[in-house]
């Protein structure tokens, strides 16, 4: 495990983030001044392409998540700190520029450094998942975590298709088969039947059924164009980008 600590270029001390191999973290996020981080469907779909980008890239195997109005919930096993910390650059940097790009603004969005808490037991691995699932409901957005597209909750309870989650020996206990695992988990969030409402979409990209929530055509297709130009951005930036190794610094970082 590391958790010395390091010195930034301005000389005032800080605790390097605590990691043990192969051991999950909880990491969370907040908007800047609580500011608002996700305004519409295409944002959260962004965000989690970005995150899917930079967990492949850097090995970064990611279990759970939750993406709230104003913050996000991540739960992941990261190969080493330096990949964790690429990774969480690359997706902030990424994100944070199409944000403001899409939105004329500018400046930081995040509130500081991202967190991190080391899950270091089973029991412990299922609360915390537990409570990134159940952020939604928690936060008064739906009455059930089925109800919530932008949470892992419905692959896990389930069974929608999704293609950004890793699994883990601690879920995988649950029950001997997907569908004996799904169940457990419903009743652990307390939510142990099905609704139609919540098996509705199967999988956290796909638009809403009900034509009151569905996105106008004009809406849909200038969706398309944003997503499709960030992924050529992307690809050109490949061959460019600065998250492409680790940055050099003018002052050393002393240990």
């Amino acid at each position: 495990m590391t958790g010395q600590r390091v010195c930034d270029a301005e000389g005032m001390a800080r605790r390097e983030r605590l990691f043990t191999t192969g051991m999950a973290l909880h990491i969370t996020q907040r908007g800047n001044n609580r500011t608002v981080t996700f305004r519409k469907s295409s944002d959260y779909e962004m965000f989690l392409l970005f995150l899917r980008l930079a967990a492949a890239r850097y090995g970064l195997q990611v279990h759970a998540y939750a993406l709230m109005p104003n913050h996000f919930h991540l739960m992941v096993t990261p190969e080493s700190p330096d990949q964790l910390a690429r990774a969480m650059q690359s997706l902030g940097r990424r994100y944070v520029r199409f944000f403001n790009d899409r939105y004329e603004r500018t400046g930081t969005l995040w509130e500081g450094r991202y967190r991190t808490a080391l899950i270091n037991n089973e029991r412990y691995w299922l609360a915390c998942m537990r409570y990134v699932e159940m952020n939604p409901v928690r936060g008064g957005i739906v009455t059930s975590p089925g109800l919530y597209r932008w949470s892992s909750y419905r692959t896990h309870a389930f069974g929608a298709p999704n293609s950004l989650l890793a699994s883990h020996a601690v879920y995988d206990n649950l029950g001997n088969s997907p569908a004996s695992r799904q169940r457990n988990w419903r009743r652990i969030c307390g939510h142990p039947s099905p609704s139609s409402s919540s098996t509705s979409c199967d999988n956290p990209f796909a638009t809403d059924s009900s034509s009151a929530n569905r996105p106008s055509k004009s809406t849909q297709k200038l969706n398309r164009l944003i997503r499709v130009a960030a992924v050529l951005r992307l690809a050109h930036e490949a061959s460019h980008d600065s998250d492409s190794g680790p940055r050099r610094h003018a002052t050393p970082t002393r240990r």
